[in-house]
């Protein structure tokens, strides 16, 4: 399943792309630049997915279903409230923080408008990640290919439909994807928090205890550090090409 997700997620970013193209070569430009600060913003949630998942995967194997419950619950609004933050940081200073990355001037507004877009997003993106490695810590890779396929399907449908039938213009691409993952996190908690889910959420199983969270951090901060490191790279050599 994990493989088949990964084939159909290329044809649908190549989809993606044309129809970024079809509309502008400015628009190629701002979602170019935007989309590796925006990659570089996900390694967190990323790095929290990843060390969430190992966390979630030992104590399923050991058979302890009450402290499966207890992490699911902890993890999820621990990542709830980072990318919260990350909202309330970012959507403020939009245009400063482009700035500081050398956005090209004659392209700062319309890319301000994408990037708030595309944070705002981001909350029901890090749910999505936790969601996707819940289920595959439990073994259930299926559910993760169906609901990924499932905002691929969404997201390039509204695309189409944004940009080529009600004429959308550079909004529309970023209105699509937070729609698409809307959703997504929408079918997340329908299934986390259903009664016939053992492991369903719950605040009072929510736990923050020291020991707990630097587990957490030691398995999330290297993940974080490798792909952050990387993709922020990137976002250097758009700021570098910037000048030409």
């Amino acid at each position: 399943p994990v493989v088949i997700y990964n084939t159909m997620s290329q044809l649908f970013q190549f989809i993606d792309t044309l129809i970024a193209a079809g509309i502008s070569t400015k628009v190629v430009s701002i979602v170019s630049f935007i989309s590796s600060i925006s990659w570089t913003m996900q390694t967190l949630g990323t790095g929290l997915a990843v060390g969430g998942g190992i966390i979630v995967a030992r104590h399923f194997g050991s058979g302890d279903m009450e402290m499966v419950r207890k992490r699911i619950s902890s993890i999820l609004f621990i990542t709830l409230f980072v990318s919260v933050a990350m909202t309330c940081i970012f959507i403020p200073f939009a245009k400063p923080f482009l700035t500081l990355l050398r956005m090209p001037p004659e392209l700062i507004e319309d890319a301000c408008t994408y990037f708030i877009i595309e944070v705002a997003g981001i909350v029901f993106l890090f749910i999505n990640m936790i969601y996707y490695s819940i289920e595959k810590a439990c073994g259930n890779t299926k559910a993760y290919m169906w609901c990924n396929l499932l905002f691929s399907i969404l997201k390039t449908s509204f695309n189409i439909i944004f940009v080529y039938v009600l004429n959308g213009g550079l909004t529309a691409l970023p209105g699509a994807t937070l729609l698409a993952q809307v959703i997504i996190s929408g079918i997340a908690f329908s299934r986390l928090f259903s009664r016939k889910n053992p492991f369903r959420l719950s605040l009072k199983y929510c736990s923050f205890e020291k020991p707990f969270v630097s587990k957490l951090a030691s398995l999330s901060v290297p993940v974080f550090m490798e792909k952050f490191i990387f993709a922020f790279g990137k976002v250097i050599v758009n700021s570098m090409c910037a000048f030409y």
